[in-house]
C-alpha cells in the first residue's frame, strides 16, 4: 500500500473539487481528521497495516461529498475502491477502509477499535478550543442544505448531537470529554434562553 501516493492524490481532488459551499467538510476539515486519527492511533498503540489503513479511511472519508451530500459515505467509498487499487491496496485492505469510513456515518456504532479511532477524530472538534469557530462553518452548510432554517434549531440540533455524543477511545475521552461538557453548557443556555 502506498499511502502517501494515495493521500495526494484524493488530496489534490479535494482541493481543487469541493464545493466553496461545503464550510465545514472542506478541504480543511479532512487534514484535520487525518491529524486527529493519526495523533489518537499513536496513542492507541496502532501500527503497521492498522495505521495506514486508518490514515487511508480519514484521507478518503468525506471525498464522497465531490459527488453528492446525502449518502457521501457510500460516495467516498465508491472513489476509495476506484482510487486505491493504483495505490498497490488490495481489495481486502480496501475493504477495511470502506468499513472504516462507513463507520463514520451518524448515528455512529463503531465494532472494533479502529472504528473507534476513526470516529473519535471525526468528532474530535467537539472537544477542541475551535469548536464554535468550526461550528460556524457547519451552521452555515446546515442553512444552505436546509438541516436548519436558523440560530435556534441549529443550536437545538447542535445540544441534541452533544448530548447523545460520546467519546469511544480512552484518548478522547480523557483530551476532550471535559472541554465538550463544557460547550455544551453554553448550547444548554443558548436553548434556554431563547
Amino acid at each position: 500500500m502506498h499511502y502517501q501516493k494515495a493521500r495526494e492524490a484524493i488530496l489534490q481532488r479535494l482541493e481543487t473539487g469541493l464545493s466553496t459551499e461545503l464550510l465545514y467538510h472542506s478541504y480543511q476539515h479532512t487534514l484535520d481528521v487525518v491529524e486527529a486519527t493519526e495523533r489518537i492511533a499513536v496513542a492507541e498503540k496502532v501500527s503497521g497495516d492498522a495505521l495506514t489503513w486508518l490514515l487511508s479511511a480519514a484521507v478518503y472519508h468525506d471525498c464522497g461529498f465531490l459527488r453528492t451530500y446525502q449518502g457521501h459515505e457510500a460516495e467516498s467509498c465508491h472513489i476509495a475502491r476506484e482510487m486505491l487499487p493504483k495505490y498497490d491496496y488490495q481489495e481486502q485492505d480496501i475493504d477495511t477502509v470502506c468499513r472504516l469510513i462507513e463507520a463514520t456515518q451518524v448515528p455512529t456504532h463503531p465494532k472494533d477499535k479502529l472504528e473507534e479511532i476513526l470516529c473519535d477524530a471525526d468528532s474530535d472538534y467537539l472537544g477542541s478550543e475551535d469548536f464554535f469557530k468550526i461550528g460556524r462553518g457547519l451552521y452555515k452548510e446546515f442553512l444552505d442544505q436546509g438541516i436548519v432554517t436558523d440560530e435556534l434549531s441549529w443550536n437545538q440540533l447542535q445540544l441534541k448531537y452533544l448530548e447523545n455524543h460520546r467519546y469511544y477511545t480512552e484518548y478522547s475521552r480523557r483530551k476532550r470529554t471535559k472541554v465538550k461538557h463544557k460547550h455544551m453548557k453554553v448550547i444548554r443556555g443558548l436553548v434556554a434562553g431563547c
